[in-house]
């Protein structure tokens, strides 16, 4: 069973924090990120930014860290290297990757702490299999994230990212 990461990209009544892992958007009101970092916090969850500006964010709110696109990325790696500077040793970086097989290991490459695919119903079948040659090779933690209602019960993965 994997394990849920609940990305909250509207702001509604602050949840219950059950999850261990939070992904916040940018655009989400500041009186309410600042509202949950400290309940976070307090509870020791994880807390990670995503969106325009993410690094900004996490510095700004005390986060753990950040999710980056690698697919908007012109030099990945020298790209990221002054970000895990300016983040600090102890921060979590998720890395979306492309779904091919080449683009996955580039980004596995890049050492992030959790490598996150998208997945849609249209492709599915390329994404499972995707998933279930990456787990089978590689010792990088994975995240599934369904931008739409599927069936992922019988793709390996460490981690399901829920939307709410």
């Amino acid at each position: 069973m994997s394990e849920q990461i609940i990305y909250l990209k509207t702001p509604t009544q602050l949840p219950s924090l059950d999850a261990e892992c939070y992904i916040l958007d940018t655009s989400l009101d500041e009186d309410f990120l600042t509202t949950f970092i400290n309940q976070a916090l307090k509870e020791e969850k994880i807390t990670l930014f995503f969106g325009k500006d993410e690094q900004t964010f996490a510095k700004k709110f005390g986060a753990t860290g950040i999710i980056i696109d690698t697919s908007i990325m012109t030099t990945p790696l020298k790209d990221l290297t002054p970000i895990r500077k300016s983040l600090g040793k102890n921060s979590i970086i998720g890395l979306i990757t492309r779904n091919r097989r080449h683009e996955t290991m580039l980004t596995a490459e890049l050492e992030p702490d959790f490598i996150i695919f998208k997945a849609w119903l249209d492709g599915l079948d390329k994404t499972t299999e995707l998933l279930n040659w990456y787990n089978d090779f590689f010792l990088i933690q994975s995240a599934l994230f369904p931008l739409e209602e599927i069936d992922h019960t019988n793709i390996k993965k460490d981690f399901i990212i829920k939307t709410i």
